[in-house]
């Protein structure tokens, strides 16, 4: 009988919506840490933006209206990082910025789906997998839906 209870609580866990999702439970993060990820994400953002730029210089869409577009949403999401960062830097509870962590994922949801439309070259691949790494540590860490 409690071989069966115990099965049945493990399904009821494994199925549960809550399992598996990387959101830090239980743990309290100091300002100071929290810190630390936005400064990784603003330099990740600033050198994801420069790899953006020199792929797009040397590619079919330099100097077209699409290269323009693109890198105004990474524009765009640089400016959103350093808001971010400003505003965290001036509040005294880290939780405080929270909107401004959602408009920085908004951001990143955009620059997101512009990989399915745009050649990905390897250099922008891995500068965009850390800046979405760091936006999905930030996500998870102000119990928001990350970019996937």
């Amino acid at each position: 009988m409690r071989r069966l209870a115990f099965l049945i609580a493990l399904v009821v866990l494994i199925s549960s919506p809550a399992f598996g999702q990387s959101r830090p439970r239980g743990r309290q993060y100091n300002k100071g840490e929290i810190e630390r990820i936005i400064k990784r994400l603003e330099q990740n953002t600033d050198a994801f933006k420069k790899a953006v730029d020199r792929q797009l210089d040397h590619s079919v869409l330099d100097g077209t209206r699409q290269e323009d577009r693109i890198n105004d949403r990474v524009s765009d999401l640089e400016r959103a990082t350093d808001r971010l960062r400003n505003r965290f830097d001036r509040s005294d509870d880290w939780s405080d910025t929270r909107a401004d962590v959602e408009n920085v994922i908004l951001e990143a949801r955009n620059i997101h789906g512009l990989f399915g439309r745009v050649r990905a070259y390897s250099r922008v691949s891995s500068n965009w997998a850390a800046v979405r790494s760091d936006i999905n540590t930030l996500a998870a860490l102000y119990r928001l839906r990350g970019v996937r």
